[in-house]
């Protein structure tokens, strides 16, 4: 009986040895993983930059001297959700009333990008809409400009406590 104990212990050894082998390939499985997950949180990461001027104005005046400010800060609330502003503008322009409205598409090392579409609200068949997408630097900027208007972007006023 004493040389079955040890025998029998050496043949359980081996089956020690089998059962710590799954881990060993279980350990490669997440090594993988990290390995997708390290270069996929960046691409996300960078998609949704915070803008790196806000909150900005953006100004409509007409050729008068009247016109429309509105004050926003392009940041989202939702991460991967877009939010378009607008405002109408009734200029002395022979095409009747504009209609404005941008949206903040994102930020890169340059400034931040912005789309801007233009598009008068008559219904005249040699109407078109203007559409402009811009890189903002912090510094006012003309968006569109024609005889009878102007339409810029510029930093807001920083509040006064």
């Amino acid at each position: 009986m004493k040389c079955t104990a040890p025998l029998l212990i050496f043949l359980l050894l081996p089956l020690g040895c089998d059962s710590s082998t799954p881990p060993t390939q279980q350990a490669t499985i997440p090594d993988q993983l990290e390995g997708n997950t390290a270069t996929e949180v960046p691409q996300k990461t960078s998609d949704f930059l915070e803008p790196m001027y806000a909150p900005v104005l953006v100004i409509m005046q007409n050729e008068k001297g009247s016109g429309t400010t509105t004050k926003f800060s392009p940041r989202s609330h939702s991460p991967g959700t877009s939010v378009t502003h607008a405002a109408t503008s009734t200029s002395g322009d022979p095409r009747g009333p504009a209609k404005v409205s941008w949206s903040y598409t994102g930020t890169d090392p340059k400034g931040d990008h912005y789309q801007f579409e233009k598009e008068f609200l008559e219904n005249n068949p040699g109407q078109k809409k203007l559409t402009k997408e811009i890189i903002y630097t912090g510094e006012n900027q003309i968006v569109f400009e024609d005889q009878y208007q102007r339409i810029n972007i510029c930093p807001a006023p920083e509040k006064k406590e």
